[in-house]
């Protein structure tokens, strides 16, 4: 028997398709010339791991997310390092703590407060572009992630948004999978310009049985893939001129 999770469905897949569709910059021209690249760690913006961790489920639960920080953090730079026109340099391994410390408003780390919205924190451009000189790099690319998500096997109202006819809604069988954090990148150049933005997610099946523990694993895959997919948007050529 299908448990009928339709409006939670509904509303998260709504939202991640409008966010991904209207936020997208690509400056061909300007990021043609980026060798060298000051790559900061991704920041969650949500208040996840701010909160009291009175229970084990809860500290289960920041241990993962610490995890997939860290999962991104490392697959999105080797993607990265496997194009020759990328350069990178990593702060985490080249900055003291107290430097750590004033660059952590890059990212908009001002900005999260704790509470989730649907708006990406907004990046500090002035201290970007002092952090790129500083490291003598052409560019400085942050990222933030919002929390996972597991659905479990339901019914999903399948609609089409454009067409008021209230016949032309129908349910659709939903297998039980994941959704990666949604991650959303941005290229800063030297100039303190935005010369790319984008934001990518990843639907991920569920391993058999459905243990924490697979949970947790699936994250991880699918953690990868979005890693994937923004290194794929971020190299992309320009489209033939018309």
């Amino acid at each position: 028997m299908f448990k009928i999770a339709v409006w939670t469905v509904l509303l998260l897949n709504t939202s991640l398709v409008i966010a991904a569709s209207d936020k997208s910059i690509h400056d061909w021209s300007s990021c043609k010339n980026i060798h060298t690249i000051v790559v900061l760690p991704v920041v969650i913006c949500t208040g996840a791991l701010s909160q009291p961790a009175h229970e084990e489920s809860t500290r289960d639960y920041q241990k993962n997310l610490r995890l997939l920080l860290q999962r991104f953090d490392t697959a999105f730079a080797n993607r990265l390092q496997e194009n020759p026109q990328f350069k990178l340099t990593l702060m985490n391994k080249v900055m003291s703590a107290k430097q750590k410390s004033e660059f952590r408003n890059v990212v908009g780390y001002k900005q999260l407060s704790g509470k989730q919205s649907s708006d990406w924190p907004s990046p500090d451009l002035s201290t970007a572009m002092n952090l790129a000189k500083l490291l003598k790099a052409d560019a400085v690319l942050i990222s933030a992630l919002r929390e996972p998500a597991s659905i479990g096997e339901g019914l999903q109202l399948n609609h089409q948004t454009w067409n008021i006819n209230p016949f032309n809604i129908g349910l659709r069988h939903i297998k039980p999978h994941v959704v990666s954090p949604r991650v959303q990148a941005i290229l800063i150049s030297r100039a303190g310009n935005i010369v790319w933005r984008d934001e990518e997610l990843a639907n991920h099946p569920r391993t058999k049985p459905s243990t924490a523990r697979n949970l947790h694993a699936d994250w991880l895959d699918s953690t990868d893939e979005v890693a994937s997919l923004l290194a794929d948007s971020l190299e992309q050529k320009a489209p033939p001129k018309q």
